[in-house]
C-alpha cells in the first residue's frame, strides 16, 4: 500500500511540473511591417520588426537575422529584450543596400527566438518572417532614356510632317 502511495505521489508530482512546464512554454508571433519596400542601391529602408507574446509569461526574446542577402546590412535598433505576457514590442531593421546591387527582389528573412527565463535553453520557441526589399534604378537613370526616346519620337514624327 505505501509503495502504491508512493508511485501515485511521484506521478502526481510529475505530471504537475509537466503540466507547469507546458502552460508556461513561451511562445511568439513575429511580423514585419511593411512587408515588401523599394530603395535605390547604396540606400538605406527601415522596417519594423512586430513581436507579440502568445503566452502567459514573460519572455527573453532575441533577434536576428536567417536569411540575408550577400552584401546587405542589417542592424537592429534593439535585438535582446524581455517581452511581458500578453504584450507586443517593436524594434526596427535598418536594411543597407550596397551601391553595387542589381536591380531586383531580395529576399531576407528574420528571426525571433523566446525563452522563458528558469528554463532550459533548449526550451526555446522561434518564429520567422520573410519580408522583401526591391532595388528599384535611381530617377536619373529612368529618365534620360525615356527622355532620349520622346526625342527621337518627336525629331521622326516632325521630319515625317516636313516629308508630306
Amino acid at each position: 500500500m505505501n509503495k502504491l502511495l508512493i508511485k501515485v505521489g511521484l506521478v502526481s508530482v510529475v505530471l504537475l511540473v509537466l503540466i507547469g512546464a507546458v502552460s508556461a512554454s513561451p511562445g511568439i508571433k513575429l511580423t514585419v511591417e511593411p512587408r515588401n519596400s523599394s530603395v535605390q542601391p547604396g540606400d538605406t529602408v527601415t522596417y519594423t520588426v512586430v513581436v507579440e507574446s502568445i503566452t502567459n509569461m514573460d519572455e527573453t526574446v532575441s533577434l536576428d537575422m536567417e536569411i540575408e542577402v550577400g552584401g546587405f546590412t542589417y542592424v537592429f535598433s534593439n535585438p535582446n529584450f524581455v517581452l511581458p505576457a500578453g504584450q507586443t514590442k517593436t524594434s526596427d531593421l535598418k536594411v543597407t543596400v550596397p551601391e553595387s546591387a542589381t536591380l531586383g527582389e531580395y529576399e531576407s528573412k528574420v528571426r525571433g527566438k523566446a525563452t522563458v527565463p528558469g528554463f532550459p535553453p533548449w526550451f526555446e520557441e522561434k518564429d520567422f518572417f520573410t519580408f522583401v526589399t526591391d532595388v528599384i534604378p535611381e530617377f536619373q537613370s529612368i529618365v534620360i532614356p525615356v527622355t532620349a526616346l520622346f526625342s527621337i519620337f518627336f525629331f521622326l514624327r516632325r521630319k515625317r510632317r516636313t516629308i508630306t
